[in-house]
């Protein structure tokens, strides 16, 4: 893809990245601190996990990059199993770009440009994500707060308390995973990855957690690559949790005459 129109866009495709997982609500700051061995927090953070099926919501988002500084407003539907479509609002509510991203391949049509880019995950091209590579996905359930405990219990090699929040330490293929986790509301404070050589990869923050239906959400979410200094910020508008989801809603309507290309 044409190093100009990825410029162009990468503010877009991070923003949609982005933009699941919290809302602009009273804040809800402390929670009370449960006792838990390690095995009981896991059943309890995958019982979290297992019970969001849907999720639709607008949010704002703004993007601190080296060079560039900007925001947007998303309407997005996440469901299980992943899917995800994303909405760029531009001048007048219209529509700036549309995607549709699943657990296979992510398409992302831009009007304007009368193009739609595809990204189907393969190996050597994992989707770079303010300067990192993570596979499109794995970084949106990691901000939906979905981190697939259950499948990592054998990866687990630390736990301890801080005295107000509980840490797990993962470790997988070199890579080790960080998760600060509040456990008065089973709610994941702080995500980071760290490389082999232990340099920081990604730090996720969530923060100012309040009550949607039955749901801890967070008020804040913000993503930063300390490499580079750069960060996203997220703040919500509206949040519905567990409402029925038409599949219908995840067909991208693409006219035809358009450019196909890949996204990377």
């Amino acid at each position: 893809m044409n190093s100009k129109i990825f410029n162009r866009y990468r503010g877009i495709l991070l923003a949609i990245l982005i933009c699941i997982g919290c809302s602009q609500k009273p804040a809800i700051h402390r929670f009370p601190i449960v006792e838990l061995n390690r095995d009981q927090l896991l059943d309890s953070l995958i019982s979290k996990e297992n019970s969001l099926e849907t999720l639709k919501t607008r949010c704002r988002v703004e993007l601190h990059g080296q060079d560039q500084r900007e925001n947007f407003t998303i309407d997005l539907v996440f469901k299980k199993p992943y899917r995800v479509k994303g909405v760029i609002k531009g001048i007048l509510g219209s529509s700036a770009a549309s995607l549709v991203s699943t657990a296979d391949s992510t398409i992302v049509y831009v009007p304007s440009e009368n193009r739609v880019y595809m990204d189907s995950y393969r190996e050597e091209t994992y989707n770079s994500i303010l300067g990192l590579h993570f596979r499109f996905p794995e970084v949106m359930e990691a901000l939906m707060g979905i981190f697939q405990f259950e499948n990592k219990r054998g990866y687990l090699v630390d736990f301890k308390s801080t005295g107000e929040t509980y840490q797990l330490v993962m470790e997988e293929g070199g890579e080790r995973e960080i998760y600060a986790i509040n456990p008065g509301s089973w709610t994941v404070v702080s995500y980071q990855r760290f490389s082999a050589d232990l340099k920081a990869m990604l730090d996720i923050g969530y923060e100012d957690y309040y009550l949607a239906g039955e749901h801890w959400r967070p008020g804040i979410v913000r993503i930063t690559n300390p490499m580079r200094g750069e960060w996203i910020e997220v703040q919500f508008d509206k949040q519905k949790v567990n409402r029925a989801v038409d599949p219908k809603v995840f067909d991208l309507e693409i006219p035809e005459g358009v450019e196909y290309m890949e996204l990377y």
